[in-house]
């Protein structure tokens, strides 16, 4: 694999622990070339500054790919720094708005079209959008998470309990709102949707998907 091919379809991240200076990464970019299924890790040893830094290489994905074919332009070269910067929550802003656009356009047809009652319509609506926000988080958003099909149900589960959390609070705020105080029933929904997208993210970060820390092991 040539030096330009390998930058293209890796992208690097670094952890550091100890002294956080500027450290010239690049020349371990060929050390060795990572198999396309894993994921490769090399503690590095700066000796100068007596630090560890953890060099990792993952396969770009199909986000990656199109940030860095958008990024050859002039005009949007900024943008690069704030995606490797802020991934998670650009990828996790991304499917919200997927989300948002199924629980807004199912309620909207089984309040207005079926005139069903607006709690029983925002619980369906709450079902489909809860199955299309768990499977593209999981799939993009938090990647670093604990693996295997044991891990997958325990997430699915964790993620709809959470979600039934913030589905509470939008039934609270629809029934109260509009049954209550009148307001129009479609703004109500688009609001709560707003509010609820934002304790979602940090349920599902702080407590679903969260990397869990190795045990310790006793000597």
């Amino acid at each position: 694999m040539e030096k330009e091919e390998f930058r293209q379809k890796y992208r690097l991240r670094v952890e550091v622990s100890g002294d956080k200076e500027s450290w010239n990464i690049h020349k371990y970019w060929l050390k060795e070339i990572p198999n396309e299924k894993e994921i490769k890790e090399w503690p590095i040893y700066d000796e100068k500054n007596d630090s560890v830094y953890k060099f990792i290489i993952q396969p770009e994905d199909n986000f990656d790919r199109f940030v860095r074919q958008i990024c050859r332009y002039k005009y949007l070269k900024w943008f690069k720094a704030m995606y490797n910067a802020k991934k998670e929550f650009l990828l996790y802003a991304l499917m919200g708005l997927g989300t948002i656009i199924i629980a807004i356009n199912t309620y909207h047809f089984f309040t207005e079209g079926l005139h069903w009652h607006l709690l029983i319509a925002n619980a369906v609506s709450w079902f489909f959008a809860t199955i299309f926000a768990f499977l593209t988080n999981w799939k993009w958003v938090f990647t670093k998470r604990p693996k295997g099909v044991y891990a997958f149900f325990m997430q699915f589960f964790a993620f709809s309990t959470g979600r039934l959390f913030t589905l509470f609070i939008e039934g609270w705020m629809l029934w109260f709102f509009i049954s209550r105080m009148g307001f129009p029933n479609m703004l109500v929904k688009y609001i709560a949707q707003f509010v609820v997208i934002f304790l979602n993210y940090y349920i599902s970060k702080l407590l679903v998907f969260r990397k869990r820390k190795p045990k310790k092991k006793k000597d």
